[in-house]
């Protein structure tokens, strides 16, 4: 391993290793001739059974089939006492490796307790010549394959069923491997952890006991891209809690044994990458021993002054070194914020700016922006990155773009990186100025995006940065409202036809530093080139961004446009069609006032709920004057509605007082009626009762009252007066008065009625008999 340029470093006991080939031919065991033989003739029909299961939706280890189970027992009865032989045999291996996917769960986790144990009580000398040890078959590149596949089949079932007995055989061979690790000392955890083969054995181990998987290489370089900078956090299976208290113990045992040499393993990629596992998958489910962890690593890697080295890495070397980079950015993520604010001190203090300007280094200073737990860690970085912000721009810019982003949650932080920022641009504008005569980028107030953005083809990483700009408070990022505002049309036109500069474009037309009207404004002047870009495949998405966004007047023009080229834009396959129908170009030729109702009626629901939408800060003022109107009117309506509720109580109170005398009026009324009648029907000549008296206060206050019923709306047919409509049948039957009266309650004019005859007896059905 190449040392650093200006480090010493001495060589451990563990590196001091022969090359691959010369260990793997010195490791190679042959497994029996018969046994290969016979498992080689197996090898066909294993892999028909496996593309069976494959593709025929099937679980692993759950098959029925008799042939196959019959398969899968001939195979385990051939390599039974020498599994450890057949695992480091090339060719035996690729068939035991084969059939292991269509093991059950019982037979997958007795084949992997035979694998990892590390002290067999085994008693006749022949068998015990066919055992392995485990820290050669760790070593060994096909032996640790299939250990890897055996602890992915057995191990990684377990969702929490520890009562089932297939999970406790297969805690029971994970807790003999852990074992087995707590018994190795310094150079044996050194020699596993560095070496190629059994470091991926202990990386699935961390991977089955966590439940989260495990990331290649090649995925951590992918994740530094910066289109892949804001990765999710992966997903973790749910697992036992008897696993996370063995891979709390294997985790301790791992950094207290290392020890000091863990700076020097910290520059190997094979222990750097178990290492972030390690901390991943802690911090998964126990988030404080993770933290004491990356702790204890950070103290290794940085321990005080007077416990040095000489000539040992510091971390700033650590930091551009690209195997510790990586394990210095999970750190990072995993510490607690007491801790972050502590290794910020020590780390990142006076040394932000170096970092930043590294190929390497940059990826950890990124990492702890992200992570920053409060507004006073993540300004101390704002302050150390201001006066090297134009190299820190040149060289790394996203490392400023991580800065932007984060500066979204602190309004107090915008103003200070935004003016940081403009004053960089500026001053790399002059210089410009200085060195070339004629200026293409647009100057003024629209310096910083165009010195931002550049001339196409524009850095993806930058066109982020400006839009991350154009996140910021509009009252805190007033250089950024100014030069949204004065961009000109002809360079809009030039990053608009570009991949990065497109989405820039979208995102300034979508921003709040534009008004509605000024976003109308804006519109209008990219006047004469909707075809143009309708023609390049990044330039018709910043049209069909624009065309919904504008007014009809603004649709209206680029309709026309498309229309004027609307051969050549239908022939840019694909994106043309799909512009044009999203355009509605072919309603516009056909239909033109049924397009234009349709682009109103969008301009009207769009003012209706803009602000509701899209609030514009400006606006913020007015709109809480205008709340607060309303609520004043609702108040007004409401002691309104409360008054006329009064009185329709007390109005009501009234009816229902001079209803009941009316209703008392009418039953005497009835009554007398009723008894005239009765008398006149049973043959009796008796005087007919005096017709009732009223008084003539009595009639003038009732007439004034159905006068008042009139004029609120009518009067009610039901108060009519009892004496008005019976007086006339007072010479006929009680039915006829009964009848009478009932029109009356009804509302309706009797004379038009049929009379109500009274009921005819039923007769008394006779009963029936039946004959049984």
């Amino acid at each position: 391993r190449p040392a650093a340029a200006g480090s010493v470093m001495t060589t451990p006991v563990w590196s001091q290793q022969q090359p691959l080939q010369q260990q793997q031919q010195q490791q190679q065991v042959l497994a029996d001739k018969s046994t290969r033989e016979y498992l080689v003739s197996l090898e066909g029909a294993l892999e028909s059974k496996l593309a069976e299961v494959q593709y025929g939706g099937g679980e692993y280890g759950s098959t029925e089939d008799d042939d196959t189970l019959s398969l899968v027992a001939n195979v385990l009865r051939e390599v039974k006492g020498q599994e450890t032989i057949v695992a480091c045999d090339k060719i035996a291996e690729r068939v035991l490796e084969t059939a292991l996917p269509l093991l059950s769960r019982r037979q997958a986790a007795g084949l992997a307790a035979t694998l990892f144990e590390a002290n067999p009580l085994v008693k006749a000398k022949q068998q015990q010549k066919q055992r392995v040890p485990l820290r050669e078959l760790l070593l060994n590149p096909f032996a640790s394959r299939l250990m890897e596949k055996v602890l992915d089949q057995a191990g990684g079932g377990a969702t929490g069923a520890e009562a089932d007995p297939d999970a406790a055989e297969e805690g029971g061979c994970l807790q003999r491997f852990c074992e087995f690790l707590a018994r190795l000392d310094e150079d044996g955890w050194a020699e596993l952890v560095s070496d190629a083969n059994a470091s991926h054995v202990l990386r699935k181990l961390i991977e089955v006991l966590s439940g989260v998987p495990s990331v290649s290489a090649s995925e951590r370089q992918r994740q530094r891209q910066p289109r892949n900078a804001q990765a999710q956090q992966q997903h973790r299976s749910p697992r036992p809690e008897a696993y996370g208290r063995l891979l709390t113990s294997a985790m301790t045992y791992m950094v207290d044994r290392l020890g000091c040499q863990l700076r020097q393993l910290a520059v190997e990629p094979n222990a750097s990458a178990m290492l972030q596992d390690a901390l991943c998958a802690l911090h998964g489910f126990r988030p404080a021993l993770a933290s004491l962890l990356a702790d204890r690593l950070a103290r290794a890697l940085d321990p005080p002054d007077d416990q040095k080295e000489d000539g040992a890495m510091s971390v700033l070397e650590l930091a551009k070194n690209p195997c510790a980079s990586h394990l210095l950015e999970q750190i990072i993520a995993t510490a607690s914020p007491a801790l972050y604010i502590s290794l910020s001190g020590r780390w990142l203090r006076h040394h932000a700016a170096e970092l930043a300007a590294d190929r390497v280094g940059n990826h950890v200073l990124q990492r702890a922006v992200t992570c920053a737990p409060d507004a006073g860690q993540l300004g101390m970085l704002v302050d150390e990155l201001a006066p090297a912000a134009s190299e820190v721009l040149a060289s790394s810019p996203g490392v400023l773009w991580q800065l932007a982003l984060a500066c979204q949650r602190y309004t107090q932080l915008q103003r200070r990186f935004c003016v940081s920022l403009h004053t960089t641009l500026l001053q790399q504008r002059k210089r410009r100025e200085e060195a070339e005569t004629e200026q293409k980028l647009p100057g003024g107030a629209a310096v910083l995006f165009s010195e931002l953005l550049g001339e196409p083809p524009c850095m993806y990483v930058r066109s982020q940065l400006g839009q991350a700009l154009l996140g910021f408070d509009l009252a805190s990022a007033p250089q950024v409202a100014s030069a949204a505002r004065a961009l000109p049309a002809a360079y809009i036109r030039r990053i608009a036809a570009d991949a990065a500069g497109s989405r820039f474009v979208e995102a300034l037309v979508h921003s709040p530093f534009l008004a509605d009207a000024e976003r109308q404004r804006f519109l209008v002047r990219l006047k004469g080139g909707w075809t143009a870009l309708a023609l390049d495949s990044y330039g018709s998405h910043v049209v069909s961004t624009c065309y919904s966004v504008g007014e009809a007047k603004v649709k209206q023009t680029i309709a026309r446009e498309l229309i004027a080229g609307e051969q050549e834009v239908a022939a840019a396959f694909p994106h043309g069609p799909r512009l044009l129908r999203l355009c509605n170009v072919q309603q516009f030729k056909a239909q033109f006032p049924k397009w234009a109702a349709q682009a109103k009626r969008a301009d009207t629901a769009r003012n209706t709920f803009h602000d509701i939408i899209t609030p514009d800060a400006r606006s913020t003022k007015e709109g809480e004057e205008n709340q607060q109107q309303q609520e004043e009117e609702k108040d007004q309506a409401h002691d309104v509605e409360k008054k006329d509720n009064v009185e329709q109580e007390e109005n009501a109170e009234e009816d229902k007082k001079d209803n009941g005398e009316d209703d008392k009026d009418d039953i005497d009324q009835l009554f007398a009626l009723a008894h005239s009648a009765g008398s006149e029907r049973n043959g009796k000549k008796k005087a007919p009762a005096p017709r009732p008296t009223v008084d003539p206060a009595e009639l003038n206050k009732r007439g004034k009252k159905k006068k008042k019923k009139k004029q609120a709306g009518g009067e009610d047919a039901s108060n009519t007066s009892v004496a008005e409509v019976a007086a006339p049948a007072v010479d006929k039957n009680m039915s006829t008065v009964l009848a009478a009266l009932g029109h009356a309650k009804k509302g309706a004019n009797p004379r038009k009625r049929k009379q109500v005859e009274p009921p005819a007896k039923r007769e008394k059905k006779k009963p029936k008999f039946c004959m049984m």
